[in-house]
């Protein structure tokens, strides 16, 4: 998972060095995040307390785990990126700040809201 404004940061970096030759080069964080910490981290950042309930079923052919491999990128573009956490809540921090286009009837954190 990135932030959209590190992928560009990225990009430009790749770009801007112009290594010669065909490279492949992985963008990711490279640090193996959960969906379900993700989901914590939009729980957080909204204010809500609820628990996360999970099935818990692994899905044939889904990895366990999996961590993009970005020495590669490292060594190419010297960019920190955000943390997952820092990324979520600034797009949460956006949305909220945008105006989030609620109908009635929108469920945010069990509770029934009316634009």
């Amino acid at each position: 998972f990135l932030l959209v404004d590190d992928i560009v940061e990225y990009i430009l970096g790749i770009s801007a060095h112009q290594p010669e030759g065909f490279s492949v080069v992985n963008m990711g964080s490279g640090v193996e995040t959960s969906v379900r910490s993700i989901a914590e981290y939009v729980l957080a950042a909204v204010g809500c307390e609820r628990q996360i309930l999970s099935l818990n079923k692994h899905l044939p052919g889904d990895p366990k785990s999996w961590r993009a491999e970005v020495s590669l990128l490292r060594r190419l573009v010297p960019h920190e990126q955000k943390s997952i956490q820092t990324a979520v809540e600034i797009c949460v921090q956006h949305w909220l700040l945008t105006g989030p286009r609620m109908v009635e009837g929108d469920v945010i954190c069990g509770e029934l809201r009316r634009p």
